[in-house]
Parts: C-alpha cells; sequence; structure tokens
C-alpha cells in the first residue's frame, strides 16, 4: 500500500497519486458558499493553484499564481469564510511543503503559517479547527527526504504560533495524516496508513481518547465530519491495493453500524460536505476533454442526484466547500 514516503514524494503526479490524494477537512453550519479546488496550471501536472467558483460553477477566480513547478493543494476554508489555507510544494530544496494562507478571494497574495525548519521536511494537509483558532496538520520530520523519521499530527495556533504534537508514531510503523475536524471541535479525525493498509483514527486535540474508526481492509482515507457531526465521510483507496476503484463511502462517528457506499461509477475521490449537510463536493474520473482527468461534481448526502459543478480539459480536484458567497 502506501507509505509516508511515497505519499509526501509523489504529490504532484495526480494519475499515480489519486489514491493518496488527501481529502477534505469538515466544514461548518450556514448556508452553502462557493467552493475552491486544486487545479492544475498546465498539462503537464508541473504546477497546480488554488481556484474558487460560486457553488453552482459560475464566477470561477484563480486565487494563487505559484512559479512553475510549484504545487498549490488541499485548500480548506476558515469557518467564517474569509480566509483559506493550503499546502504549497516545492519541486526542490527544504522544506519541501508549507502551509499558505490567503484570504478569500487571493487579493494580497499567501503568506506562509507556522514553522518548518531544523529537521522539518514539510508540513501538510491543514484543517481550520471549527472556531478558527486552530489548525490541525500533519508534520513530516527528519534529516531529508530519504530518512523521514516520523509523520504525526500536530495542532498550532491560526498564527502558527504553540505547535503541539497529538499523535507520536515512527515512520516504520504508520504515517499519521489528513487530520479533520469534528464540527464541535473535540475530535480529529485522521488517516494512519502502515506498509500495507490504512485505517480511520479519531484523537482528541489534548492527544488523548485515540481510537480506530474503520477497519483496515477498506483503506480508508480522507475524512470529512457532517456539519450535525453524526457521520464521517470518506474515499476508499481500494485502487492503491487491489486493482478495485476509489469510491466514497459514509460510517457513522460513533463507528456503529455499517459503512455506506455512495458512489460505484468511474472512479470518485476526495468528497466533502457542504455547510448545510445537504449536498457532498467531490472529484470525479473520467471527467471531461480527450485524457478525462478529473472534475469536480456534486451529489445529494443520500449519494443521488450526480452532477458536474466544474469540468475543463485540465485536472481538478480537492474540491473544499464553503460559507463565504
Amino acid at each position: 500500500c502506501i507509505t509516508a514516503v511515497t505519499l509526501f514524494t509523489l504529490l504532484a503526479i495526480p494519475l499515480q497519486l489519486g489514491a493518496q490524494e488527501q481529502q477534505r477537512s469538515p466544514t461548518f453550519h450556514g448556508k452553502n458558499g462557493r467552493i475552491v479546488w486544486k487545479g492544475f496550471v498546465f498539462a503537464d501536472f508541473t504546477t497546480s493553484a488554488i481556484y474558487s467558483a460560486k457553488h453552482d460553477g459560475t464566477d470561477v477566480q484563480q486565487l494563487t499564481f505559484p512559479d512553475n513547478g510549484v504545487g498549490d493543494d488541499l485548500p480548506k476554508w476558515s469557518p467564517d469564510g474569509s480566509r483559506i489555507v493550503f499546502e504549497r510544494g516545492f519541486p526542490t530544496g527544504l522544506p519541501g511543503e508549507v502551509i499558505e494562507g490567503i484570504k478569500w478571494n487571493g487579493i494580497g497574495g499567501p503568506h506562509e503559517i507556522g514553522d518548518c525548519s531544523g529537521n522539518c521536511i514539510a508540513n501538510l494537509g491543514p484543517d481550520y479547527s471549527p472556531s478558527g483558532d486552530e489548525i490541525a496538520f500533519d508534520k513530516v520530520l527528519g534529516s531529508d527526504p530519504d530518512h523521514i523519521t516520523n509523520e504525526n499530527i500536530w495542532v498550532m495556533k491560526a498564527d502558527g504560533t504553540i505547535p503541539r504534537r497529538l499523535t507520536r508514531g515512527k515512520i516504520d510503523r504508520a504515517a499519521d495524516v489528513e487530520p479533520a475536524w469534528s464540527p464541535d471541535g473535540k475530535l480529529i479525525a485522521f488517516t494512519r496508513q502502515t506498509l500495507t493498509a490504512q485505517a480511520l483514527f479519531l484523537i482528541h486535540p489534548d492527544g488523548t481518547g485515540l481510537h480506530r474508526l474503520t477497519k483496515c481492509a477498506i483503506n480508508a482515507g480522507g475524512a470529512d465530519c457532517s456539519p450535525n457531526g453524526k457521520l464521517i465521510i470518506f474515499e476508499s483507496y481500494r485502487d492503491c491495493c487491489n486493482g478495485h476503484v476509489s469510491q466514497v463511502y459514509t460510517i457513522r462517528t460513533d463507528g456503529s453500524g455499517k459503512t455506506k457506499q455512495l458512489t460505484s461509477i468511474g472512479r470518485n475521490i476526495e468528497p466533502g460536505w457542504s455547510p448545510n449537510g445537504k449536498k457532498i463536493v467531490f472529484a470525479h474520473q473520467p471527467g471531461t476533454g480527450s485524457q478525462q482527468w478529473a472534475d469536480i461534481y456534486e451529489m445529494n448526502a443520500d449519494g443521488t442526484h450526480i452532477v458536474p459543478i466544474i469540468t475543463t480539459d485540465l485536472w481538478e480536484s480537492e474540491p473544499e466547500w464553503g460559507t463565504h458567497p
């Protein structure tokens, strides 16, 4: 299956990384506003930027303008819809990835949030807490990308100060990635990856109460908590391990009952809830264009009425639904 080293070093190749692309953070109670996503600027997949649009797909705006070879990924809304955080990856040098923040409209450009110096290889996968006061993320530590010692879940203040470590795994055992807050702020869901499988885990923001939510056999990843806190949506990374195609599922936050599969046609990844909890946004492949690369779709919360929102000849993925009108 996927190792943390593989996850870190191959982020920019979507056809190879579809099973590994990190997913949506929890959205918040409110009206359905704009959607942000990661889109490749060129067909060679060397450069990706953050885009936004109204939830009907109109008023598309490019928010970041990275240099060639730089990848902007995993945009996440602040609870009030005023800001977006994302990770920025560089083709060479250290750190390999940092967390950046921008205004909802991109005006003023991005600025780095948090510290990645010393033995920090990368800060990845930022996600605002429901209060907007903190950001959960995963930090990669080691001497260089070929000698990573651990990848764990951390939390810092929204301005990047006072980082604290929540999980304490070693890279030879597991990597903890893709943190996502519950809407009440009492839990953080994340993906724990081993050499053979991965599963969703839950932990309290103070580092207590760690427990597994999904069975390893389903290879779950990319959790997003529903606005009412009752369900977690995720994708099964089955195409990383046994030739099956990734699909979208839900499970109850308390772990009771069975998982429910919502999609079945094509390859469906990176799901997230709308702020009102009635819709789900996700990336679907095959999409439009000669290469049929991924596009942004939406569906009802029960998996019905699947329709496209953003379709181009390039690759769009990692959608996040916010509250900004």
